[in-house]
């Protein structure tokens, strides 16, 4: 300890360093076949290394041990289940949150930037980490709980088995139009998060099945921008603003729907109901759909919905998938009696 140097030329041996205070640590290195092993326990510091970075090896002993020193090594623990990080100018020991195959990793960006195309991250506890995701992967929950947004570059990716704890998934329809987005297993719960738990933009696919979603803000899902294709399977939402929110895209398949609310904002000419209402209830006759439609139309003459208005909207279908209500199939909203 307060030593101001240290400097070995020992070859393939290990030495052990405790609660050290070093200016400098240097190898002499012998016909380039200089092998030391440096173990830290316990806390130390080093301002400068003069070493082979491509030799000398660098451990910390347990998990209670740190190293204060430049980034500009590599160092590494032989406990099992942990991983060295650098942060806040220390390197310390930490659980593994994720892993690829036999490899382990402090965060999901780390896993991410070793991932290769087609592999699958899975989470080796509950998380807190906010990241963005740029390889074509998997990402598989494994039950734990993730807490912060995941964004979406224009990548083909998989989200199965995640709890998402005050979570989402943003994809910006700006990072241009492509990939597969598939969420399934997977539950969310916001928390009153004023947020979308889903929202992908500019996607060519997004698939959704299995999932249940509560007390988001904004709804669980939107899609802002052109898609090819959206499908929905076996989804529950609860205390959301909006359930679904799709603006735009080349086909929307839902499936196990027991009851739907289209919204139109103008009167149809067959007295029928509304434009979409006609689209789209007979589009779910042609597929045979079971699912109880009801076309509300709003807004006629300028007039506000209020949030107690679509709060009816989403109680009435609630007792309608119950089978608790007989219904009115074109009704209005807003209207003076």
């Amino acid at each position: 300890s307060g030593a101001s140097g240290l400097n070995s030329n020992y070859c393939e041996k290990t030495i052990n360093i405790k609660d050290s205070e070093l200016s400098i640590l240097g190898t002499w290195t012998r016909n380039n076949t200089t092998k030391t092993t440096y173990v830290f326990e316990g806390a130390n510091s080093i301002d400068e290394f003069v070493i082979d970075a491509a030799i000398d090896n660098f451990k910390l002993a347990d998990v209670n041990s740190t190293l204060t020193a430049p980034n500009n090594i590599t160092v590494t623990t032989d406990i099992s289940g942990y991983v060295v990080k650098y942060e806040d100018g220390k390197y310390v020991v930490k659980g593994a949150v994720a892993k690829i195959g036999d490899e382990i990793y402090a965060s999901i960006a780390e896993a991410n930037a070793a991932a290769t195309a087609g592999n699958t991250i899975v989470l080796l506890q509950d998380i807190t980490e906010d990241v963005t995701i740029t390889k074509n992967i998997t990402l598989d929950g494994a039950g734990k709980n993730y807490t912060g947004k995941i964004t979406l570059n224009k990548v083909n990716f998989t989200a199965e088995n995640v709890n998402f704890v005050k979570g989402n998934i943003y994809k910006n329809k700006n990072t241009g139009s492509g990939g597969t987005y598939t969420i399934k297993n997977c539950t969310f719960d916001g928390q009153s998060m004023n947020d979308y738990a889903v929202n992908l933009g500019g996607t060519s696919a997004i698939v959704i099945e299995g999932v249940t979603a509560k007390d988001y803000g904004y709804g669980f899902l939107q899609v802002p921008a052109t898609n090819t294709s959206v499908s929905v399977k076996d989804v529950e939402i609860s205390n959301v603003n909006y359930g679904l929110k799709i603006d735009y895209s080349g086909g929307v398949t839902l499936e196990n729907v027991k009851a739907v609310a289209i919204m139109d904002r103008a009167e149809g000419y067959s007295n029928q109901g509304g434009p979409l209402g006609a689209d789209v209830m007979s589009a779910l006759f042609r597929a045979r759909s079971q699912a109880l439609a009801v076309n509300y139309i709003y807004g006629l003459g300028g007039r506000d919905v209020r949030v107690e208005d679509m709060e009816g909207v989403y109680e009435m279908l609630q007792k309608l998938a119950a089978g608790e209500v007989s219904f009115d199939q074109y009704p209005y909203l807003g209207l003076r009696d």
